[in-house]
């Protein structure tokens, strides 16, 4: 996992864990509980970054059908980016803004999603 990024989730399956999120390696994941309904990925990054583009990469293919990526401004959540689909490979470029933390959420999703890799972009 990059220095300082501690990540937490709602729920996992053994030890397919959030820090393998964080790890580089694609062929590791994050696999939340097949009963946790919208489960959520919470990234925080120990210190203010400023970021512009996300990727987040899942070995299996369109399992997640919806879902939401934000960040922490001061105490409320707002929405970087939103999608109806990862797929195997998902990117999104947005104007910057800087924030310690990084919540993705599983919206809906078809039989048991994971997510192999987040890579956020800083300025």
């Amino acid at each position: 996992m990059p220095s300082g990024i501690t990540a937490t989730v709602s729920s996992q399956v053994g030890d397919a864990g959030p820090q393998r999120v964080f790890d580089n390696d694609n062929t590791t994941h994050w696999a939340p509980d097949p009963n946790d309904l919208q489960p959520w990925l919470l990234a925080d990054y120990g210190r203010p970054v400023t970021v512009h583009r996300l990727r987040m990469y899942t070995p299996d293919g369109p399992q997640v059908k919806r879902f939401v990526f934000e960040y922490l401004d001061g105490t409320e959540w707002k929405t970087l980016c939103r999608g109806t689909s990862i797929g195997r490979f998902y990117s999104e470029s947005f104007e910057p803004v800087t924030a310690q933390q990084f919540r993705l959420t599983l919206l809906e999703t078809t039989g048991e999603p994971i997510i192999s890799d987040i890579e956020l972009f800083e300025r």
